[in-house]
């Protein structure tokens, strides 16, 4: 079943909840509104192309961005000391203020960028599985961690770290309020520095917490774009020796009922288009008509069927074909008839490279039609091809 909302525990494993889901359609739903309300999809194009970069994160990355967060803080932590020793804890705060985020950032980036290139098959592997967990299985309800992977560290390697107390969320308020209550018992002018010491920690955890928080939103944002995803997420390919579970995942897990969903509605708002575009010759015409339907014209292209788009249906339909196929063949496992496991597993090896190869290409469209979308970017336009190509006489929009 789907959860109502998420825990620390339940979106480390990416199960799916309503809240998530909510939250995403509402980002979704302000992007697209800033994009019609100032007639540019610069922030929709700038999130598409970055949102790669931020999907590429591995559990050696994160056990690497831990060390460095280790090394580089507590040497940090050692200068400040230096510091306080030698002229003051009023100047101690300002650059902690400012340095601890910086240091957290930096090596959070190193660290994803050194294993992306050390060993790229993997955090490109990493990208659907980071994506679903972001879209579908983080909410408000679950705070943003600074350093990915932190909610999973045991309290003895956090110990290491001599600011571990920023790095969880819980831990961050208690011990401002902590240090709140200790300003205001022992100083002398309690208002003026109760009140500088919470907005001192107000903005180190804002500018901790609030990058995190902005990553989360800026992919949920991109979550029209990014959608074909979802179908090259399959965790049960890392345990292909177990074909029963493989079929569990495909066929019973809240995910595979989720991702059954979504391909009816692509499935449906494909038979849409070709009905109207079949029976209203001025669909195209009303389409273009209305600013606030004109904005998604680039992704709809209300003229023509365009070729990713039939990818993108036919990958809906093998989808339901893995989800129907996977669900019969546990009811007759239930039933007590015996189930070849082994050719069901193939069955389901070979669909997936087809999906992966179609997600692949409609990706690839889609991302190349929001760039070309924005003001300034002339690239040549795809229309009715297959990729983007020049021809005479072809304008920028297809004609």
């Amino acid at each position: 079943m789907i959860r109502w909302h998420s825990t620390p525990e339940s979106s480390d494993a990416g199960e799916p909840s309503v809240l998530a889901i909510v939250e995403t359609l509402v980002v979704s739903a302000i992007s697209y509104w800033i994009a019609w309300r100032w007639g540019t999809v610069q922030h929709i194009a700038i999130g598409a192309c970055v949102a790669p970069l931020l999907l590429l994160r591995t559990e050696e990355s994160q056990a690497l961005a831990f060390r460095l967060v280790t090394g580089c803080g507590n040497s940090f932590e050692r200068r400040l000391n230096d510091v306080e020793r030698n002229w003051a804890i009023v100047a101690r705060i300002p650059l902690f203020v400012v340095g601890l985020p910086l240091i957290i950032l930096v090596t959070k980036v190193a660290a994803t960028v050194t294993m992306a290139v050390c060993h790229p098959v993997a955090a490109f592997r990493a990208i659907p599985m980071n994506w679903k967990r972001v879209v579908l299985a983080l909410d408000f309800r679950t705070a943003p961690e600074p350093l990915p992977g932190v909610n999973q560290l045991h309290e003895t390697a956090l110990k290491q770290i001599e600011f571990s107390v920023f790095l969880r969320f819980d831990k961050s308020r208690e011990h401002m309020v902590e240090s709140l209550r200790e300003a205001w018992r022992t100083s002398e002018v309690r208002v003026v520095n109760t009140l500088l010491l919470s907005g001192l920690l107000g903005l180190l955890l804002l500018f901790i917490y609030l990058p995190a928080l902005l990553y989360r939103w800026s992919l949920k944002a991109s979550a029209l774009i990014y959608a074909p995803l979802l179908y090259v997420v399959d965790a049960s390919r890392k345990d292909e020796e177990n074909p029963e579970g493989r079929l569990k995942y495909n066929g019973r897990s809240a995910f595979a009922r989720l991702l059954a969903i979504y391909s009816l509605g692509v499935v449906a708002l494909f038979c849409v288009k070709w009905y109207l575009l079949v029976h209203w010759n001025g669909f195209a015409a009303w389409w273009n008509g209305s600013p606030f339907w004109l904005t998604l014209g680039t992704l709809i292209e209300p003229r023509f069927f365009t070729k990713w788009q039939v990818a993108q249906a036919i990958n809906a339909f093998l989808a339901l074909g893995v989800f129907g196929f996977a669900w019969h063949l546990l009811q007759r496992s239930d039933a007590g008839f015996k189930v070849d496991s082994a050719s069901a597993n193939r069955t389901l090896s070979i669909l997936f490279c087809v999906r992966a190869a179609l997600t692949v290409y409609v990706l690839f469209c889609t991302i190349y039609l929001t760039v070309n979308g924005w003001q300034g970017f002339e690239g040549p336009p795809i229309g009715e091809g297959y990729v983007p190509s020049w021809h005479a006489g072809t304008s920028r929009d297809g004609r």
